[in-house]
Formats: C-alpha cells, structure tokens, sequence
C-alpha cells in the first residue's frame, strides 16, 4: 500500500488545547486530588490501595525504569533514537554503541 500525505489534524508540533485545558482545570485542584489520592492508600480493600500507592508512588518518584532486551548480531553497532520533551519542542538524543567502543551521543533537531 503506497504512503499517502497527511491531511487534516493539527501541525506536528502544535499543543493539544483541549488536553491543555482539562490539565489546567485538574492543576487547580492539586492539594484536593492528591489529599485524595492519600487517603485511597488507607483503604480497605487491597486493589484500591495498591492501586493508589502505585499512583502516587510513579507521580512523586516516576515510573520504575524498564530493562530492554536487544536481539541481534553482537558484533554490530546499537543506534538508540529516543525523543525528549513536551511535543512542542521536542530534543532527539542519538546514542551509537557499539561493542568496545567509546560511548558517544548527539543531540539534533527533530526530523
């Protein structure tokens, strides 16, 4: 099936409004959500609290990080393109690595 240019939507780059409004309006009502959240880790059902220390645990320590297994000829190079930021200005970060080499990273402009 041949690529077909996009049409419609929103410019790459451009910020969600909606989503920035519904975070805008949740931000106002911060300490009540998280005094919220606390109390969920006293319950006494066992799904509820874990459920609610899992969530305040990744919002005020993030997310644990997750181990990545990758397949492959050993002897060849391992490129890692990771995209850092908010959508309206995102970094790439290029990592080469390859076997008993000098680690070595880049930083350019998205594609």
């Amino acid at each position: 099936m041949a690529k077909r240019q996009k049409t419609g939507g929103r410019r790459r780059g451009t910020p969600n409004k909606t989503t920035g409004e519904i975070k805008a309006a949740f931000q106002k009502h911060g300490d009540e959500l998280v005094d919220a959240l606390l109390a969920l880790t006293k319950s006494d059902d066992e799904r509820v609290r874990l459920g609610a220390i899992t969530a305040a645990l990744d919002r005020g320590w993030g997310k644990p990080a997750q181990a990545l297994q990758i397949k492959g000829d050993p002897d060849s190079p391992v490129i890692f393109n990771l995209r850092l930021g908010d959508g309206i200005a995102p970094k790439i970060l290029e990592h080469e690595h390859a076997p008993d080499a000098l680690v070595s990273t880049t930083q350019s402009s998205p594609k």
